[in-house]
C-alpha cells in the first residue's frame, strides 16, 4: 500500500493497495485494488489502518469486507465509526473516475489483472437509500447536490 500527497487535489492524501488482487484474483478471476482518500488534514494513519485492515479483511482474515469480492456499488458496514475522523459507519465502492481513467481501466500489466475500487464512507441513510433505490439512483443524487465525498463531516446526502 502507498500514499500520494496532493492528488486528486492539493489538499487530499489517495491511499492506494498494491498487491491485493493476487491474493483476490489468485484463482484466476480478475483481482481487486482499493483506493480510498482523504483530506491532509486528517492523521495519515488513519487512511493506512482504515485501508490495511479492510484489506485484510477483503483477502480473508474476516470481517467486514463481502465474501464474494466487490463490485461495483457494493454497500459494507461496519461495527462502527471507518476512523476516529470518518463518523459513517458503511463504505460504498465506486468507479474512481476523479483519478486517471487507466486507474479504472483493468490492468492487463498487472498479474493477475486489476479492478480498482475506490471506497467511499457514507451514511446510514445514505446505505439504505443505495440498498433500496440502487447505485446508479445514489450516483445521481450525489451529482445533483454536488456532495463533497471526501469530507469527513459532510451531512448526509439523502
Amino acid at each position: 500500500m502507498y500514499a500520494v500527497e496532493s492528488v486528486p487535489a492539493p489538499d487530499l492524501t489517495t491511499f492506494v493497495t498494491a498487491g491485493l488482487s493476487l491474493v483476490t484474483g489468485a484463482h484466476g478471476d480478475l483481482g481487486d485494488e482499493l483506493v480510498f482518500a482523504q483530506p491532509q488534514d486528517v492523521p495519515t494513519m488513519e487512511g493506512f489502518d482504515f485501508l490495511a485492515m479492510f484489506m485484510g479483511n477483503l483477502a480473508g482474515s474476516g470481517g467486514p469486507a463481502p465474501p464474494h469480492g466487490l463490485g461495483l456499488g457494493e454497500v459494507i458496514e461496519f461495527n462502527g465509526p471507518i476512523t476516529g475522523s470518518w463518523p459513517m459507519q458503511h463504505v460504498c465502492t465506486f468507479v474512481p473516475s476523479v483519478w486517471t481513467p487507466r486507474l479504472w481501466a483493468t490492468q492487463d500489466g498487472i498479474t493477475p489483472p486489476a479492478r480498482f475500487y475506490w471506497l467511499v464512507p457514507i451514511h446510514d441513510e445514505e446505505a439504505d437509500f443505495v440498498r433500496r433505490q440502487g447505485f446508479d439512483a445514489f450516483e445521481s443524487v450525489l451529482e445533483e447536490r454536488q456532495t463533497d465525498l471526501f469530507e469527513p463531516s459532510r451531512p448526509s446526502a439523502v
